[in-house]
Order: structure tokens, then C-alpha cells, then sequence
């Protein structure tokens, strides 16, 4: 594992085109040194950002994927626990939350702290509808 800068001493970031790259690139700038997922169709706009900050040098969270939201919440709250740093976890909204909510209850039992936020596409065109 390589060694994070403070904050104080990291480079200023660089500008990000859209949203998803502001939101990982802001991740990065707290000291989330992983994002654990789950992806499917609502995580086009955060492969996209991931692409743009591979071309343009922005920090990001490195992407780690499993193959089920139960995994990647058990992964985090692996690396959260050995590192003492706080994870993100990305999953679907609402079948993912529910497949993640065991191992989200493991992690709050062990006072490991868990960054979670769960991906809903249709959000914003709901959004607009209203």
C-alpha cells in the first residue's frame, strides 16, 4: 500500500469535466484511497470519470469490483479494519442496498466506519418529472 498524502501537502486538484469526476476526485481529496462496487448500468458516469481522470492525471479512488454487493461491503469493511481508513462502497439502490445490509451491520458492530452510497440512474429523471 502506498502512503497518502496529507492534505495539506497534495498537489492542487486538477479540473474535472462533470459531476462523477468532482465526486471521485473529491473522494480522493478525503483520504478514500479505494471505491469497492458492485457495477452495473448506473455506473456509466463513474467508468466514464475513471477514463477521463486515467487521461488527465486527476487523483482518484482506486476501483475495486465484486461480484456481489455482500462482497464488496465485506472487502471494505476488511480494508477499513486493517487500515484504519474509510472505504467507499458503491452498490445498486435499492436490490443492492438490501443484499449489503448484513455486511454493513458486521462493520457498524466493529466500529468500522463504511462510506456508502448507493447508485440510482432513474434518480435524476425522477427528479426532473416532479
Amino acid at each position: 500500500m502506498t502512503p497518502r498524502l496529507e492534505r495539506s501537502n497534495r498537489p492542487k486538484a486538477k479540473q474535472v469535466g462533470n459531476v462523477a469526476g468532482a465526486y471521485l476526485a473529491l473522494l480522493a481529496d478525503r483520504g478514500v484511497d479505494y471505491l469497492f462496487g458492485n457495477a452495473g448500468t448506473d455506473f456509466a458516469p463513474l467508468i466514464e470519470a475513471y477514463s477521463q481522470a486515467a487521461q488527465t492525471g486527476v487523483a482518484v479512488p482506486r476501483p475495486i469490483l465484486a461480484t456481489h454487493e455482500n462482497l464488496a461491503v465485506t472487502m471494505a469493511h476488511g480494508y477499513g479494519m486493517v487500515s484504519r481508513r474509510i472505504p467507499a462502497v458503491m452498490v445498486h439502490v435499492s436490490v443492492g442496498t438490501a443484499n449489503m445490509i448484513c455486511a454493513a451491520m458486521n462493520a457498524a458492530r466493529e466500529n468500522v466506519a463504511i462510506l456508502h452510497d448507493p447508485r440510482d440512474r432513474q434518480m435524476g429523471l425522477r427528479a426532473e418529472k416532479r
